[in-house]
């Protein structure tokens, strides 16, 4: 996909999918262009799950226990199930909807002010500060200690075949999400070519590849020493499923002051290709303030009333991640690409162009009703009372 997508910028001389896919045609760009602002925005959408999600979890450790804190508001025995059933009901509670609050605020003090910036130069600097986070969170998971009241049994402890091929499915359209970043390369590209002239080619790719080979090396490391290390079934956000160390405690601030510095960067292309599309389709151009405030706080209003990061990541991967992995880019090299390459290499050109639509297709039709029958179970365990399932969250 990335070689594809590298050989159309390079005879378009673009830096982004957006120039072959206006060349392509209007549905092509309109189909580019809705899929990159569902991926990111919807990238927005997990990072204000994941924050909020991280509030709570905070609040809900620093909490008084259960009967202290039922003494201290004051709630008779007799009142009780007007919370909900379950031994901590109040403190999940206050924990659920306290962290939405606290989120809300978060969103409007700190992430909408960064959005409104009109380019990500400004907030370039950022970057090795995430990096530094990161690479904390990496070594707080990895030395602290799974608490044991944190562990979620999976429903069939025999791991029968049914059991881990619904997982892999599930797991599947979450990894699309995860991979389906190619089709912002090549502006990376391009800023490597820039620096290093037209010898710097060799180098760009060499680079891709290496970045996509340790991705794939890093993704597989955390899901297989999750599952030995973590059996069972860990929290969405896995740091909710360690002993509350100070460095533990520390790693969910840094958590939160990443992703509110990654916000505003995913934020920025999902509102630019929205742009492009209402100007070409409806010929409008909405005020820069005005949306960027619209889409801060729709993805706030989702996150908040549709708080599983699983769920939704997966939706995006089996829907706008598997156009911009399997749909959009063979057709760009189709329609610019092959002309200009001799019989042998068309012939084998169509081979893989064809190839990946196939499986772009068969995966849609695995991935979507997958998903579907997921947001169906979550929907349905959702009309109880937020104690009687909690929020993945915590």
């Amino acid at each position: 996909v990335l070689i594809m997508i590298v050989e159309v910028t390079a005879i378009t001389s673009a830096t982004s999918l957006a120039v072959p896919a206006s060349a392509y045609g209007p549905r092509m760009s309109a189909l580019l262009d809705v899929s990159v602002v569902l991926y990111f925005f919807g990238s927005c959408i997990s990072y204000l799950i994941l924050t909020g999600g991280t509030l709570g979890h905070v609040l809900h450790l620093a909490l008084p226990d259960e009967s202290t804190l039922v003494a201290q508001l004051g709630i008779a025995d007799h009142d009780l199930y007007l919370v909900g059933p379950g031994p901590h009901a109040v403190r999940r509670a206050i924990s659920h909807y306290g962290g939405n609050v606290m989120l809300a605020g978060f969103t409007a003090a700190a992430m909408l002010p960064l959005s409104c910036h009109r380019s990500a130069t400004k907030m370039a600097s950022f970057s090795s500060v995430v990096a530094f986070v990161y690479m904390y969170l990496c070594a707080a998971v990895l030395s602290g200690q799974p608490a044991a009241d944190h562990r979620e049994p999976t429903a069939d402890p025999q791991h029968s075949p049914t059991h881990l091929l619904w997982a892999v499915m599930r797991c599947m359209c979450v990894a699309l999400y995860c991979f389906s970043s190619q089709a912002v390369y090549p502006s990376t590209l391009e800023a490597i070519y820039k620096e290093g002239g037209p010898r710097a080619k060799p180098l760009a790719l060499a680079v891709s590849s290496a970045t996509y080979f340790l991705t794939f090396v890093a993704y597989s490391t955390v899901g297989i020493g999750g599952y030995l290390v973590m059996p069972g079934r860990p929290p969405a956000n896995v740091l909710h499923g360690y002993a509350p160390t100070p460095m533990l405690l520390l790693s969910h601030a840094m958590l939160v002051a990443a992703l509110g510095l990654s916000f505003p960067l995913m934020l920025l292309v999902a509102r630019e290709h929205l742009k492009h599309l209402l100007q070409e389709r409806c010929a409008y151009r909405p005020p820069h303030r005005e949306l960027t405030a619209f889409l801060v706080f729709l993805a706030l209003f989702v996150a908040i009333v549709f708080p599983s990061v699983e769920v939704f990541l997966g939706l995006v991967g089996a829907t706008c991640s598997v156009t911009l992995t399997f749909v959009i880019p063979p057709l760009l090299y189709k329609h610019h690409v092959l002309d200009d390459l001799n019989s042998a290499a068309r012939t084998w050109g169509l081979v893989c162009v064809y190839a990946m639509l196939v499986l772009g297709v068969v995966v849609a039709a695995v991935a979507i009703p997958v998903q579907v029958h997921e947001l169906l179970i979550f929907l349905h365990r959702r009309r109880a009372p937020v104690t009687q399932h909690p929020a993945p969250v915590f």
